[in-house]
């Protein structure tokens, strides 16, 4: 259990992280299902941990130094939450909180569902067929939500910086997308040079993400998500 700190963006709540409810991992952070209590509600989020406070000897193979980096990228995803626009494909940002005792901890919605490159591996071994593919609908629905995410957040001058299948969230019915994990994510007003700030964002202005679509022909061609168009051209891959 995790006091929330006087000042927090999470204020006059606690937060309860369930350890054994592991929804993600990456390279430096793991994903925990939690509760958030305020008041006399309880509400289910999703918790974002450096690897470093995880009691399972990762802290053992970081240095100080590393140790702190990763804070502050928790601190950074943090800031970049609180400056996330509300979007129907952007997860909506709950708060962070930190206390003496360990590293600060950042709290979004919880998706319930499965992430892209999940869905394919368990659909393919369902199915039998390394080709399996998804319904053209839903390839076509999730490609729009997802541009229309992009869109937002370049608008409020948030570049992601790490579109890929891990990190684009599919719900259980499979009708909604939601694009996830914000440590990578730039604001282009802050930091480096103006003009390469403004080149940046002329690459990836709404006007011409927009313009991609994934036509029914490459659908039928039956390329995945590792190699599909939409796929590329949002990872830059």
């Amino acid at each position: 259990m995790v006091q929330v700190v006087p000042g927090g963006q999470i204020a006059d709540g606690t937060l309860v992280v369930h350890r054994d409810a592991v929804l993600g991992e990456g390279a430096t952070a793991r994903v925990y299902k939690g509760s958030l209590r305020r008041g006399g509600a309880v509400g289910d989020v999703a918790v974002k941990v450096a690897l470093s406070a995880c009691a399972d000897g990762h802290d053992s193979q970081l240095d100080e130094k590393r140790r702190s980096q990763i804070a502050q990228d928790i601190l950074h995803e943090a800031e970049i939450g609180a400056r996330l626009p509300a979007h129907a494909s952007l997860p909506a940002f709950v708060g962070w909180c930190a206390s003496e005792a360990g590293p600060p901890l950042v709290a979004w919605e919880l998706v319930l569902g499965d992430d892209l490159e999940a869905l394919f591996r368990a659909s393919r071994q369902k199915a039998g067929a390394a080709a399996w593919q998804p319904k053209e609908k839903h390839v076509l629905s999730w490609s729009r939500q997802l541009y229309a995410a992009l869109a937002c957040l370049h608008a409020s001058r948030l570049i992601h910086r790490d579109v890929k299948p891990a990190n684009v969230l599919i719900s259980r019915d499979q009708a909604c997308l939601k694009l996830v994990d914000f440590g990578l994510c730039r604001c282009a007003t802050r930091g480096g040079s103006s003009a390469r700030r403004r080149a940046v964002l002329s690459r990836l202005s709404a006007r011409q993400l927009c313009s991609f679509s994934l036509t029914p022909l490459r659908v039928r061609r039956g390329l995945g998500p590792a190699g599909s168009g939409w796929s590329r051209t949002t990872a830059g891959k």
